[in-house]
């Protein structure tokens, strides 16, 4: 839950982590290095909103497949080299033309557990359609909200964290992740969401149950797939189902 005693709680382990890694390291970890790293962070995520914003255009310049593979470079690189290389990637696909195929298919919204698991992307994209959005934990859910750069960095780092509402492990908000999602869809005019997680996630797979109730009603059609973590080894299944999915919104 979201209250001022879940986050002061949160703070107060985030001193105690701090604490231990300087010890163990023998390190200085500063309000100063702190407040810069925030910047560096808030910096690469403004950067990613910018490249989401891209992939859900009418004139799509990227597969989904290769804006996941830029995502998930962010989790394994080291920060500047990261952000410097981002910056570079987005002007270049500013520059450059839409593919000529980038309006033949569909366009898919993936929705729920983590997946960093780019054949799984590239299986969905072969069905005939493209990824345009997403709202999974290693996509646009990890850079969907800033870490304020003024206040004393422990707190705001507690209080951007522990607030996260965009994952259901977060009590009380299903409305505003079902308005979220449908901002998103509405914004990527898509043409269908596939709401997929992995097996025993009970907290996705629970509420991707319920957004396909709400969705549906709305007229937004939806897939509900539940999937093995790790590499890709259920291949055959998912890709017929992917492929009836695709029939259906033909």
């Amino acid at each position: 839950k979201i209250t001022d005693y879940s986050i002061t709680w949160y703070e107060d382990e985030l001193k105690v982590l701090i604490m231990k890694i300087e010890k163990h390291f023998k390190v200085r970890i500063t309000k100063t290095a702190l407040r810069k790293s925030i910047k560096l962070f808030n910096e690469g995520r403004k950067l990613l909103i910018e490249l989401d914003e891209m992939r859900a255009s009418p004139d799509i310049r990227l597969a989904g497949e290769e804006a996941t593979a830029i995502m998930l470079a962010g989790f394994a690189m080291p920060r500047e080299e990261y952000t410097k290389l981002l910056k570079k990637t987005i002007d270049k696909l500013k520059k450059q033309l839409p593919a000529k195929t980038a309006n033949q298919g569909k366009r898919i919204m993936i929705v729920g557990s983590t997946s960093d698991d780019l054949d799984f992307i590239r299986l969905i994209e072969e069905s005939g359609c493209t990824v345009v959005a997403d709202t999974m934990c290693f996509g646009s859910r990890s850079f969907s909200d800033l870490t304020d750069e003024k206040g004393d960095p422990v707190p705001s780092l507690a209080r951007r964290y522990l607030s996260h509402k965009f994952c259901p492990r977060m009590f009380g908000y299903y409305k505003d992740r079902l308005s979220h999602i449908t901002d998103m869809a509405q914004k990527a005019r898509v043409d269908g969401v596939i709401l997929q997680n992995i097996r025993f996630c009970d907290l996705h797979g629970s509420e991707n149950g319920i957004f396909e109730r709400d969705l549906e009603a709305q007229g937004i059609p939806c897939m509900r797939m539940e999937r093995e973590y790790g590499p890709l080894v259920e291949t055959g299944r998912i890709r017929m189902r992917i492929d009836a999915f695709m029939e259906r919104i033909a």
